[in-house]
C-alpha cells in the first residue's frame, strides 16, 4: 500500500479524475450533457458512477480524505469549483456520504489532537451545509430533502445503511 501512496499512476488516476469531475460543473459541458432526456440520464449516470468511484478509493484508504473533503465542498456548492447546488449534484453528495460515511466517522473519531479538530471542524461543516439544505426557504426539491433526512437517519443508526 505504501508504493501506491507515492506512485506515478496514483498520481495520474487522481489526475484524470479531477478533470472528469470539474466537467460536472463546467456551464457549457453541463448544457451540452442536458439537451435533451437521453443524454441528461448519461450526463447524470456519469456522475453517479464518478462518485460511487471515489466512495469505493476512498473505502479502500487510496484517496486521502483531504480529496474527499475537497469532492463534499464541489457538490455541496461551497467551493471554488461550484458555487451553485442543485438537486443533481446535492443528490450525488448523499450517495457518497451514505458510502463513505462510516469510514469518515471513524477517521474524525479516531484522529488525535490537531488533526482530530481539523477533521471534526470539516466534518461538522459538511453536515451543517446538509442541514442548510434542508431549509424551508432553500430552493431543492422536496425528494432531495428527504433523502438528505433519510442520509441523517442512516448516520444516527450508526450508518447501518451504508451502499456495499
Amino acid at each position: 500500500m505504501s508504493n501506491l501512496k507515492h506512485s506515478l499512476y496514483r498520481k495520474y488516476l487522481f489526475e484524470v479524475c479531477k478533470q472528469c469531475f470539474e466537467k460536472f460543473f463546467d456551464a457549457d459541458e453541463k448544457k451540452k450533457q442536458t439537451k435533451d432526456v437521453e443524454s441528461t440520464m448519461a450526463f447524470e449516470g456519469k456522475l453517479f458512477g464518478n462518485i460511487e468511484f471515489v466512495g469505493e478509493l476512498y473505502r479502500r484508504k487510496i484517496l486521502p480524505e483531504s480529496t474527499l473533503i475537497s469532492v463534499f465542498e464541489s457538490l455541496l456548492g461551497i467551493s471554488e469549483t461550484n458555487e451553485v447546488a442543485d438537486d443533481l449534484v446535492i443528490e450525488g453528495a448523499v450517495n457518497l456520504m451514505n458510502k463513505v460515511g462510516m469510514n469518515f466517522q471513524q477517521n474524525v473519531d479516531s484522529a488525535k489532537d490537531k488533526k482530530k479538530e481539523e477533521k471534526l471542524k470539516n466534518f461538522k461543516k459538511i453536515f451543517k451545509r446538509f442541514t442548510d439544505l434542508c431549509e424551508p426557504d432553500n430552493e431543492i426539491s422536496k425528494r432531495v430533502k428527504l433523502l438528505i433526512k433519510n442520509m441523517f437517519s442512516n448516520k444516527e443508526s450508526g450508518w447501518l445503511k451504508t451502499i456495499e
